[in-house]
């Protein structure tokens, strides 16, 4: 009987946790299938009658959609792999050398705001050309969140994220005798 009310807690607290995202997502899905009618209508209407698809064809007829889709992909994917090609090496040079300095060093780092790093990367990026490029959206993406050895003495979230976690998989592997 107590472990079934552990389980009701447990699920009636997931749900309010979860429940705020949810009613997030599926507004912007109600808004999606929408007329502009039923987008202002007051009270709100959460299910449209009837659905429309006339939103999705505005969307992608009157811009370069899947340029931009690309660009996304193009940029996350870099960004990702720019991360772990950093971090992975990192997180195992600072697990076999126990350089507790250093890690210390990237998780203060990490506490500063990513937004303090946005002039001093405009002004590198101006002063190199790298404005209004993909380069730019890479290396910011990359870039952003931590301080240390790279353009602008930075690395990124991902990667101090990366090198935390790696860091401690590492520690678990057995040296080679």
């Amino acid at each position: 009987m107590n472990k079934l009310l552990d389980k009701l807690l447990l699920w009636a607290c997931v749900v309010l946790l979860v429940s705020p995202a949810i009613s997030v997502f599926l507004w912007m899905l109600s808004l999606a299938f929408k007329n502009e009618v039923d987008n202002l209508a007051y009270p709100p209407v959460f299910i449209p009658k009837p659905p429309t698809f006339n939103n999705f064809r505005v969307v992608f007829a009157s811009g370069p959609f899947f340029s931009y889709l690309w660009n996304s992909i193009v940029v996350s994917g870099l960004a990702t792999l720019v991360a772990l090609a950093v971090g992975v090496p990192a997180g195992y040079g600072i697990a076999r050398m126990k350089a507790r300095k250093l890690m210390m060093t990237i998780l203060i780092a990490r506490m500063t705001p990513a937004i303090s790093f946005l002039i001093p990367l405009f002004t590198l990026f101006q002063a190199i050309g790298l404005t209004g490029t993909l380069t730019a959206v890479v290396e910011n993406r990359t870039l952003e969140g931590t301080p240390a050895t790279h353009a602008c003495c930075e690395v990124a979230a991902y990667t101090s994220y990366l090198i935390q976690a790696s860091k401690h998989e590492f520690r678990t592997v057995a040296r080679a005798a």
